[in-house]
């Protein structure tokens, strides 16, 4: 397909959560003269949780590296972190198609932070448009209400630990059981399982295998996109009125980056507060006797304002004599100068990516915050089943020998039972990065690039505070407000 001297009102660049979202809330506002550009395939549309085994798509998941559809279109300057397993999802759907579903607002001890424009918190949290808030009417919408509740039902308790269920965007399949699928907005084009229409054609506008070289500009203007073609390597340019970035943040960030520069040369190739969550874990094979009082399932409980992170936690019953155990907090890193994208300015693009991250030490005070409160779950659970504990063995959270894979099958099967094993996860690895493009700061109420008339962000790297939350809720909120935006 060529796109030569092709012309479209809306040009969305990335068709993953956040650009897929906004594509449909368009739909739904009227709004078709719309294209989303995407540099993977638009082949399979359904999560990977439907298309491949429970095992294949925990190791897709967790294991990116070993996904086809696995790109890292940067270097990074802290590795280990934003190296390895960091990358982005190539492919139409992106991460929509791999994630779990854990919906969570952001808490108010995050947006009750100057740096969230009021405007866009009132938006979020109170009220929208004159009516419910963008939580409200996303969550009504994805029937997950009960993620907004203040004081959710708590069936296990862990010592002083009350835990709530998991609330999670995704669906039964109505024909096994066994099979469900998360929340991805393709799910209003094609069914979830099947991946039958739903409407005619099953996707939005697409241009896939499509990379976005650069937006271009006039007068401090956005006129479209430079794009190569990935089968051909063809070059070409697709003219556009409105240019939303939605590739993820670092992509993101990049081609901001790429167009603030070239309108005018004098502002640095870079932008600062690239954040991600600080995540840690345990998991345990324990021998002991099926406790009435610890019922399988999948548990949350929010850590606070003095910790910075939630937990989540499963337990399941492998037979009425061993339990496995996996905990998993994520907590919050702030922005700060020294977390950064940079680009080197060149003749031709893409411009060379640079990832550079560091924690504060507030961000330091969160890895052992984690770290003491899944000390003390551990000795919590383990006092209640009449089980030896001793402290969870974490090692250095900037070089951890032990990260996330301790869950895949593989690892866990190797466990000697009894034993915890603690794990790290490395930033740039959880899928959750943000910050560097905030609402309030280079970015305006209208979602706009400060410099670039016409240029819009979606995704978590509008957040100006990430919170511990999962970020999907409110980025699926945020681009139905600039949804809504576009279509006026």
């Amino acid at each position: 397909m060529t796109t030569a001297n092709r012309r479209t009102r809306i040009a969305i660049v990335g068709g993953g959560m956040a650009g897929l979202e906004l594509a449909k809330e368009l739909h739904r506002r009227g709004v078709t003269d719309l294209l989303v550009i995407e540099a993977g395939p638009a082949k399979e549309l359904r999560h990977v949780n439907r298309t491949t085994s429970p095992e294949d798509a925990l190791q897709m998941f967790l294991a990116p590296h070993n996904d086809p559809h696995f790109h890292r279109p940067w270097t990074s300057e802290s590795s280990p972190h934003y190296d390895g397993r960091s990358g982005l999802r190539r492919r139409l759907g992106g991460r929509s198609l791999y994630w779990w579903g854990a919906t969570v607002p952001i808490e108010d001890w995050a947006l009750n932070d100057p740096a969230w424009p009021s405007a866009i918190t009132q938006d979020l949290r109170d009220s929208w448009r004159d009516g419910p808030s963008l939580y409200e009417r996303v969550a009504a919408d994805l029937g997950v209400e009960a993620a907004l509740s203040t004081s959710p039902p708590t069936p296990l308790a862990i010592g002083s630990h009350r835990f709530s269920t998991v609330v999670r965007a995704y669906h039964d399949d109505p024909t096994d059981p066994d099979q469900w699928a998360a929340y991805s907005p393709l799910d209003y084009w094609r069914d979830p399982f099947t991946g039958a229409a739903l409407r005619d054609p099953d996707r939005p506008p697409t241009l896939s295998d499509t990379e976005v070289l650069a937006v271009t500009t006039h007068s401090g203007t956005v006129t479209g996109l430079t794009v190569r073609h990935r089968t051909t390597g063809e070059l070409d340019h697709i003219a556009a009125e409105t240019v939303v970035l939605s590739a993820g943040t670092i992509e993101n960030s990049r081609l901001a980056i790429q167009a603030r520069h070239t309108a005018n040369n004098s502002v640095p190739p870079r932008l600062a507060g690239l954040t991600d969550h600080i995540v840690h874990g345990f998991a345990a094979t324990l021998n002991v006797a099926r406790n009435p009082n610890l019922p399988e399932g999948s548990y949350f409980m929010p850590g606070g304002p003095q910790v910075r992170a939630n937990v989540f936690l499963d337990l399941f019953w492998q037979n009425d004599n061993q339990l496995y155990v996996n905990a998993k907090t994520t907590g919050e890193q702030l922005r700060n100068e020294d977390s950064y994208v940079d680009c080197v300015p060149a003749d031709s693009y893409p411009w060379e990516v640079r990832v550079h991250t560091s924690l504060s030490a507030r961000d330091n005070e969160v890895v052992s915050a984690e770290r003491d409160l899944l000390n003390n779950i551990w000795h919590e659970l383990a006092e209640s089943l009449d089980h030896p504990a001793e402290d969870l063995p974490f090692d250095d959270f900037q070089n951890p020998a032990t990260t996330n894979d301790t869950v895949l099958p593989e690892s866990a099967d190797t466990q000697p039972v009894g034993k915890p094993m603690a794990w790290s996860v490395l930033l740039g690895t959880e899928e959750h990065e943000g910050g560097t493009l905030p609402l309030g700061g280079v970015v305006d109420e209208r979602h706009e690039l400060a410099g670039v008339r016409g240029l819009h962000i979606a995704g978590p790297s509008l957040f100006p505070r990430m919170g511990a939350a999962n970020p999907s809720l409110t980025t699926l909120a945020l681009a139905r407000r600039l949804a809504a935006i576009l279509a006026d």
